[in-house]
């Protein structure tokens, strides 16, 4: 009887036991994954951070216009050659190593809407170590928008340090202006990007309904007159 009754509280007390390295084993997992997400957060908005800085601090910079580039049909010149000061141009410069199909959805979306950007001369810097290597990744770009190899050095801006696509504007042939960072997965940010540099720098051709309302207002001030 005795017996029974210590088997009874041994097994009772192993129970409670194993209980209680379940809810520890359970409240561990739980804090190493608060931990976890946490971390994350705080790299994300680190990295966020960071990126912001870059774009805030590449804006009014003097760009190095004595850089080589090198065009598809081998032609060598310094981007102080194709950047007039009296032009305005919007340079993606990306480097080789990033995602392809990334690259593609940035490029494919500047393509649809470079139109619309009139007098805004868009140019393509492809940070790479080779011609073939540029033609291979770049072998469904058209004549649209020229590209250009960029074998060494950067344009000098901050934002050439974190290796990422970016976009910069320049309409005095020598001072950067609105970058920013392409992210491929934020294309209705690059649209609205690429709209407010055509609303701000190039002129607008009046919509036939533009004319015709414009062209009564002045017949109705002749009138009144």
């Amino acid at each position: 009887m005795k017996n029974d009754k210590f088997i009874i509280c041994l097994l009772f007390v192993l129970f409670l036991f194993s209980v209680l390295i379940t809810c520890s084993y359970l409240n561990l997992r739980r804090t190493i994954k608060s931990t976890s997400v946490n971390h994350n957060s705080a790299l994300n908005i680190n990295s966020l951070y960071e990126q912001l800085y870059a774009e805030i601090n590449s804006d009014n910079v003097m760009i190095n216009l004595d850089i080589e580039v090198m065009s598809f049909d081998k032609s060598k010149t310094i981007l102080k050659d194709i950047i007039s000061p009296d032009s305005m141009y919007l340079i993606l410069k990306y480097p080789g190593t990033y995602c392809d199909d990334c690259i593609d959805k940035i490029y494919e979306r500047i393509k649809i809407l470079k139109d619309m950007m009139g007098e805004i001369h868009v140019l393509v810097l492809y940070q790479g170590s080779s011609l073939r290597e540029m033609r291979i990744k770049l072998h469904d770009v058209d004549n649209s928008i020229p590209v250009y190899l960029l074998k060494t050095g950067t344009l000098g801006l901050p934002i050439d340090g974190s290796n990422l696509p970016y976009l910069t504007f320049v309409d005095d042939g020598k001072i950067s202006k609105h970058t920013l960072i392409a992210n491929p997965n934020q294309l209705d940010l690059l649209s609205g990007y690429l709209q407010t540099l055509a609303d701000k720098y190039c002129e607008k051709e009046e919509t036939t309904e533009e004319i015709i309302e414009n062209e009564h207002e002045r017949s109705t001030r002749i009138i009144l007159q």
